[in-house]
């Protein structure tokens, strides 16, 4: 029996075995050799790069990212661990990175992707603290964030249609 899998993410066979174990919903639970969970069709460390990412930026460094990518006149397809964009009808794929300075003005970088990409932005972040006087001159000319919706959310909602009862209703 081939216990090796291909990541539909990777593109890497890795073992695949059956735990003998199965979720409440009756699905089995597949594991590599050395006990780390397969989610679907990614294998344990694709997965485990899915979630750090997710983790790593949250909207508004998503939103940062997504503006100065599209700002260089790319489109985003999409945002996981690695970004996939579309420029002139060309695919192209960045990996966002956090980066800071040292006293000695080195630069230190989180750690790499696994996978080669195309582009790798560094996101670096830097602290100021202002006073009243600063922020007041500051105010106008700056943007408040706003956390923009997901133009394609996952869940469905109720219809419409659908009829909700009243704790009084007869059923």
């Amino acid at each position: 029996m081939n216990n090796m899998r291909e990541c539909g993410y990777c593109l890497i066979k890795k073992e695949f075995i059956f735990s003998g174990k199965r979720m409440s919903d009756g699905s089995k639970l597949y594991t590599d050799a050395s006990g780390s969970r397969w989610s679907g069709k990614r294998c344990p460390e694709c997965e485990r790069n899915r979630v750090q990412a997710a983790i790593k930026f949250d909207a508004f460094d998503k939103n940062l990212l997504i503006h100065q990518i599209e700002s260089q006149g790319y489109k985003v397809l999409s945002f996981k661990d690695i970004i996939t964009a579309e420029k002139n009808g060309s695919k192209f794929t960045f990996c966002a990175r956090r980066g800071a300075t040292t006293k000695e003005g080195q630069i230190v970088l989180d750690a790499a992707t696994t996978q080669e990409t195309d582009f790798t932005i560094i996101l670096f972040q830097s602290t100021r603290i202002c006073s009243k006087e600063q922020m007041q001159k500051l105010i106008p000319s700056a943007q408040n964030f706003t956390h923009t919706p997901n133009p394609r959310p996952r869940k469905e909602f109720a219809r419409p249609e659908s009829r909700t009862f009243d704790a009084l209703d007869e059923i």
